[in-house]
């Protein structure tokens, strides 16, 4: 996805590396790599995930009781009727664990997580689409916009996307005065880095929600792996299968290397070709 062209520069880099090192006995050379995508995927990896797969209706219940929207009783029943029988669940070792101990710095951070990624997955066009009445102008699915509802839809997305491309870019900032680590080092901080601002992350996501209160939103593509919209706030969203990217009035504020109109790198030592093959054994 949003990581394809990313695996191209890293397996370069790589090789690159591979064979200064290769070449005399020397101690490997250090790498310069863009900072967002070494996040963007330490991040990923902090989403719990539900037989190998990411489950909404799981993580709606974890965010939930985050929030303190929900009680653990309530969670427990709501999981029961789709078939989920949470007191057979260990307090630890599960992806269901969370859930069992509510416990609220792993349920901050699940969720924080969570929706940090909802923006670089493919949209759910029954969010805000349905099945069209006889007679009416349809897709190809035979389903119909519901105006409210996607209108809704586009505020959560753009309100994550905001509070998303700050909370990245403290972070990469605190990574780039650490130069010189391997990555496995950088993503072990990105996550310790993200635990630690998950509160103020979703109260961050919460507030540029409030603020979308009469933005209006152009859609100019729209399908079950595009969405591109612009907002009246001067904010444009972009999503495909191949990238993600949020502009400011043109400027790149998160996406392709760029966070807040700024590209950062990182220094790696040590650095393992091999690494972009793990982004891709993770899903989203």
């Amino acid at each position: 996805m949003f990581l394809l062209e990313f695996r191209r520069q890293i397996i370069s880099l790589g090789s690159f590396a591979l064979l200064l090192s290769g070449c005399n006995n020397e101690s490997p050379k250090v790498v310069s790599v863009p900072t967002l995508p070494v996040i963007q995927h330490a991040v990923s990896t902090l989403v719990p995930l539900v037989a190998g797969k990411r489950n909404d209706f799981v993580m709606q219940q974890a965010c939930a009781l985050a929030r303190g929207e929900s009680s653990r009783e309530q969670v427990f029943q709501a999981l029961k009727k789709q078939g989920v029988d949470l007191r057979v669940i260990p307090p630890k070792g599960h992806a269901l664990s969370l859930l069992v101990t509510a416990d609220g710095h792993q349920l901050n951070a699940a969720c924080a997580s969570y929706v940090a990624t909802m923006v670089m997955v493919p949209p759910n066009l029954g969010d805000f689409m349905t099945k069209a009445p006889d007679g009416a102008s349809v897709n190809a699915k035979g389903l119909v916009v519901e105006p409210k509802k996607l209108s809704e839809f586009l505020r959560v997305q753009l309100a994550i996307s905001r509070a998303t491309a700050e909370l990245y870019t403290s972070i990469a900032v605190d990574l780039g005065g650490k130069p010189g680590l391997t990555m496995e080092q950088y993503e072990a901080q990105t996550r310790k880095l993200f635990i630690a601002l998950a509160p103020k992350y979703l109260q961050k996501v919460k507030a540029f929600y409030a603020q979308g209160e009469g933005v209006s939103y152009n859609v100019l593509k729209l399908s079950t792996d595009e969405l591109v919209f612009a907002s009246s706030s001067g904010y444009g969203f972009s999503y495909d299968y191949y990238d993600f990217q949020l502009s400011l009035y043109g400027v790149p504020w998160l996406g392709r290397g760029k966070l807040l109109g700024e590209a950062y790198d990182l220094r790696v030592s040590n650095f393992d070709a091999g690494w972009a093959d793990s982004v891709t054994k993770r899903p989203l």
